[in-house]
């Protein structure tokens, strides 16, 4: 009996094997806090003691939570909340592919016990395993604040101003931004800007400018004139801790 007694004190404590991450979503309800809601397998028969800590893991990056474990698991799926600081993140969430996002959540009890795990690969594009606030995005760290045309006598001067937010409490170092300007869908910018600096915790202006020939850019012009929609597309470079990755960038006026 005091065997049995044992064993069965061990299997009611002995922590679940680790379920299989399916699909993050996040939030970002302000520029500066993330909200992730990871949601994986589920599993019958999971007795969740009390959740006193918790772990994440991006890729090789111990990222701190700002918030208490919240988990559940139940038969259909489980699902953990984490918010996190981005000012608490380190630089190197900058080295993580965003095509293959490991991420490891750890649920631990008041002995500091793993009690509960749940561990995958994102990709970020597939909106099938990520669902990500592109409106958020766009309003809170990258805007096309201003553009302008002017012609003058055989010359266009086009000038764009760009408004980006660094979130994170390290600079970032953008290496290039290789882009493109179109108006109404009609070409007016094709090229290369050399690199600056984003200041931690802080709005950043760039500003893009060309003068060109007239003759080039009549269909530009004409569509600016007649107040229609920009768009800037481009491929920003960052310097990251193990060499350079470019981000891809859409950004359209009045958004």
């Amino acid at each position: 009996m005091v065997l049995a007694a044992v064993v069965l004190a061990a299997a009611v404590q002995a922590p679940p094997g680790t379920l299989r991450l399916q699909r993050v979503v996040l939030d970002l309800p302000t520029r500066d806090q993330a909200v992730m809601v990871l949601h994986g397998e589920g599993r019958d028969g999971v007795r969740m003691p009390a959740l006193k800590s918790q772990r994440l893991r991006v890729g090789d990056l111990t990222i701190p939570v700002s918030s208490p474990p919240d988990a559940t698991v139940a038969a259909p799926a489980s699902r953990v909340a984490v918010t996190v600081t981005l000012r608490q993140v380190g630089e190197g969430i900058l080295d993580v592919d965003p095509s293959a996002v490991p991420v490891h959540w750890e649920g631990l009890d008041g002995k500091g016990r793993v009690v509960l795990s749940l561990a995958g690969v994102i990709d970020l594009a597939d909106r099938a395993q990520a669902e990500l606030p592109a409106e958020k995005l766009r309003d809170h760290y990258a805007r096309l604040a201003d553009y302008s045309v002017v012609p003058t006598g055989l010359l266009v001067h086009v000038r764009v101003l760009l408004g980006v937010y660094n979130p994170f409490d390290f600079d970032v170092v953008a290496t290039g931004l290789d882009y493109r300007l179109e108006i109404g869908g009609a070409p007016v910018m094709d090229s290369h800007r050399g690199g600056f600096r984003l200041r931690a915790a802080q709005r950043t202006d760039v500003l893009v400018e060309q003068t060109l020939p007239l003759l080039d850019l009549a269909s530009g012009v004409t569509a600016f004139l007649a107040g229609r929609p920009a768009t800037f597309t481009g491929v920003l470079g960052l310097r990251t801790p193990k060499g350079e990755r470019g981000i891809p960038i859409l950004l359209q006026s009045g958004r």
